[in-house]
């Protein structure tokens, strides 16, 4: 099935779909919430390849439990968590996962999250947005990082951070603006 096919199922029939068997499901659900969970890991590890190496352990681990979740419309949360425990994790040195034969079929997409457009903003002027986004708290970082680098729409990171949607846009915007003020203070200087 394409992507734009899969694009017709709520998170809950994916999750449905993927407890019945559906590897397909779960590597549409993996396309959908790959990038939110490098942004995650990347708070813990930094950006570089372990925070990689997280959301692909993390995704595995999703992957064998996720018969455990009790409640599919809360799959998104739930993600956010087994990403955030599995960073943990990795920060106190426990080893990686590692699949087993049933999960080497389940696809989960490797692209990583950059910036659209990053390839014709210059070089400096790319490294002042990331140091204005790190100078940001990490309330409006996330959501940010989430929209504008992973692409995701507003309501998927609302459920991936299990926050209203109305928090979601109040730190967008309040996150634009303060990004704005940083990189103009920064260009005068």
């Amino acid at each position: 099935m394409s992507n734009d096919a899969w694009s017709e199922y709520s998170d809950e029939d994916l999750v449905r779909l993927a407890v019945s068997g559906g590897t397909d499901a779960f590597g549409e659900l993996a396309r959908r919430y790959r990038p939110a969970m490098v942004t995650l890991a990347e708070r813990y590890v930094g950006r570089n390849s372990a925070a990689e190496d997280i959301a692909q352990d993390s995704l595995l681990l999703a992957y064998r439990s996720l018969k455990s979740l009790r409640n599919a419309s809360r799959f998104a949360a739930w993600l956010h968590a087994v990403t955030r425990r599995r960073a943990t994790q990795y920060l106190r040195g426990e080893k990686r996962v590692t699949p087993h034969g049933d999960m080497e079929s389940v696809p989960i997409g490797a692209s990583s999250p950059r910036p659209v457009g990053a390839e014709v903003v210059k070089a400096e002027e790319y490294r002042a947005l990331m140091k204005a986004m790190d100078s940001l708290p990490e309330e409006l970082q996330t959501p940010l990082r989430l929209h504008y680098w992973s692409e995701m729409p507003q309501q998927r990171i609302a459920a991936f951070l299990d926050i209203p949607l109305t928090t979601v846009k109040w730190r967008l915007r309040v996150g634009k603006q303060k990004l704005r003020t940083q990189l103009a203070t920064w260009k005068d200087v």
